[in-house]
């Protein structure tokens, strides 16, 4: 509720506080005194546009600030920028000359957008220039649900809502990255696969080589030792057969001069160590073993690892750490398609669990919204619409659904139907009622959910616009009951309504010929019977006015007896 409220150099109101109490205010006043102006004060202070004349002279600021308890409305204490709960908000908009509005909530500073969110929760407005709740669908919703007794159903629907959509969007992101990396994975699974079926080792280049190194060397020996053996023994001629050779002729010498026996025996020497030589060199090559077969192994290994360096461009050692790298992503490419069909089957028993949820809240909606209907009308007939015709209108989807079928406020649409006059069809309530018509069937409205609904402040600026005699009566009777549920504002210009207000908030103006000024004050008793007594006749107040204001106050219980 409105606790008190501040206005500085708004329009023609220089300074005035005004403190609040639960139950019914009116606030009446001569035409053109400022009663609009307060209420537009309040409504400045939530949100509305100040007025471009906001300031008037030479004011260089003006100034809204309210009071506001919140104990009772536990959703408003997220605006509160306290470790400890409060149970006051306060919120305070300043606008300058230069067109720059400031919007504090106790004292912090905050933006117009979160400024929205708190308005609906602290005033509810109803007049000819405000787009109240009776306009929104989704408070005709609420309305419904209020009826029915299902807001805590439509609680658990719209908490089901955003986790299915936080859900379904996790989903949809893993399902992305998935598709995403599908031709990744491919290649990096055919290139892991490659690799592996090489069967590469670390170390294994270096291996390799060492043992090519000692087999092609091998191969070398053998192949000298079959040169130096055609050279000794098996070439034609060889040295054994010309060592041989050399020995007859120089035996043949020896024959005819006895001195050249010495060389004879030389040669014979020659001959018989080059035999030896000859023998000891293929003793040597019979004991070197060339495995042909490994060296060709060797090789054919050797041209595959150069051909794997050449395409990778790096190591062996180096091509087997990409392989490590290839698995933990194919790995990580794995545990991404199980969290995404876990996600799918939690979604899906989700989808389950929201779509069951918002048919039984369809029900519910269904079966009170005409029995909802027809209690508004019962309340309409007193209020000026001796023949009301007010219809809700619910659009429910059916059929096979879906999760994604599932809106934040479930399966259900809604329209408030309405109008005054018999043999015309009902049609939207925003095209077809006037401010004070609005204000009424709001009026009618809350009335029958006065037990059902916790409202913020109710403000009525056009209520009593048409009506007058029992209707005007059957208005603030019903405004009466209203207020002893919550909080009620109403600029009134009828006596049967005034007379039933809790407090009197009188607004007057006061010029000295040069400039005006708007004040308000709340009124004592004999002060009330004034001012209803001017309502009753106009600025010649008679003594019969002055009584029938009395006892319309003492028939309400206003007034004390004398």
């Amino acid at each position: 509720m409105l606790r008190s409220l501040y206005i500085r150099n708004y329009l023609l109101v220089s300074e005035l506080r005004l403190d609040f109490e639960a139950g019914l205010t009116v606030l009446t006043g001569e035409t053109g005194a400022g009663k609009s102006m307060i209420v537009g004060a309040i409504d400045a202070l939530l949100g509305e546009k100040f007025p471009r004349d906001s300031l008037g002279g030479e004011r260089e600021r003006a100034v809204v600030e309210g009071w506001f308890a919140i104990s009772p409305l536990t959703e408003l204490q997220e605006f509160v920028d306290d470790d400890d709960p409060a149970d006051e908000l306060i919120v305070r908009r300043e606008f300058s000359r230069q067109g720059r509005t400031r919007t504090f909530l106790n004292d912090r500073p905050v933006n117009s957008d979160l400024l929205a969110k708190v308005r609906g929760r602290l005033v509810d407005f109803h007049g000819q220039r405000e787009q109240n709740s009776l306009f929104d669908p989704l408070c005709q919703l609420d309305y419904v649900d209020a009826f029915a007794g299902s807001r805590e159903r439509a609680i658990r629907v719209r908490e089901l809502f955003q986790r299915r959509q936080a859900l379904a969007r996790e989903v949809g992101r893993l399902r992305a990255e998935i598709a995403a990396q599908q031709k990744e994975r491919a290649l990096l699974s055919y290139q892991l696969e490659e690799i592996e079926r090489l069967g590469l080792r670390p170390g294994e280049e270096a291996e390799i080589e060492s043992r090519l190194a000692r087999l092609e060397g091998g191969e070398k020996l053998s192949a000298d030792c079959q040169r130096l053996l055609s050279l000794l023994s098996e070439a034609d001629p060889s040295l054994v057969t010309m060592a041989g050779q050399a020995k007859l002729v120089a035996g043949s010498i020896a024959k005819v001069d006895r001195e050249f026996d010495n060389f004879l025996q030389e040669f014979g020497d020659i001959s018989s160590r080059l035999k030896d030589v000859a023998n000891s060199v293929r003793i040597y090559a019979d004991s070197l073993q060339l495995d042909e077969a490994e060296l060709n192994r060797l090789r054919e290994r050797r041209g595959t690892l150069w051909d794997l360096r050449r395409k990778h461009g790096v190591s062996v050692d180096q091509i087997l750490a990409r392989a490590d790298e290839l698995k933990l992503l194919l790995q990580h490419g794995a545990e991404l398609d199980r969290e995404a069909e876990q996600k799918s089957v939690e979604l899906t028993a989700l989808d389950q669990e929201l779509i069951a949820a918002a048919r039984d809240l369809s029900a519910k909606r269904n079966k009170a919204a005409k029995a909802l209907a027809a209690k508004i009308v019962e309340q309409l007939r007193p209020l000026g619409f001796p023949s009301p015709h007010f219809d809700i209108m619910l659009s429910s989807k059916s059929g096979s659904l879906s999760g994604a079928d599932i809106g934040e406020h479930g399966l259900d649409s809604v329209q408030f139907l309405f109008t005054a006059n018999p043999g015309t069809n009902p049609a939207p309530i925003a095209d077809v009622a006037s401010g004070g018509e609005t204000s009424r069937v709001t009026l009618a409205i809350k009335s029958v959910l006065a037990d059902a609904m916790s409202y913020p402040l109710l403000v009525y600026d056009e209520i009593d616009l048409g009506i007058s005699g029992k209707t005007a009566d059957a208005v603030g009777k019903a405004l009466a009951e209203l207020s002893r549920h919550h909080q009620v504002l109403v600029i009134t210009h009828l006596p049967q309504i005034a007379a039933r207000a809790d407090r009197h908030l009188c607004v007057f103006k006061q010029t000295d010929g040069k400039t005006s000024e708007t004040s308000a004050r709340f009124l004592d008793q004999r002060e009330r019977v004034e001012a209803i007594a001017a309502l009753i006749a106009g600025v010649n107040i008679t003594d019969q006015a002055r009584a029938s204001a009395s006892e319309l106050l003492r028939a309400n219980g206003k007034l004390q007896a004398a």
